[in-house]
């Protein structure tokens, strides 16, 4: 949304998008239907992205200390 009932601008992502992605599971709602609205599940949201970021973190530990023993 640009702005809310409130004035306020909120961020999310489009569920639209979501649907196209390998985890169409994350889009609730309707949409499909005439007049219908979608949502999205952003505790599943959440739970994958922290997933995630653990699994770059890892990634990272294993790059840098990879470095340390090519520069050493």
């Amino acid at each position: 949304f640009i702005e809310d009932e409130r004035g306020k601008t909120r961020r999310g992502f489009i569920a639209q998008e979501v649907l196209e992605t390998s985890i169409p599971s994350l889009v609730l709602g309707n949409g499909e239907e005439e007049n219908g609205i979608y949502g999205l599940d952003y505790d599943g949201i959440l739970a994958l992205s922290v997933k995630a970021i653990q699994e770059q973190q890892t990634i990272i530990e294993d790059l840098k200390a990879r470095i340390e023993t090519l520069e050493g």
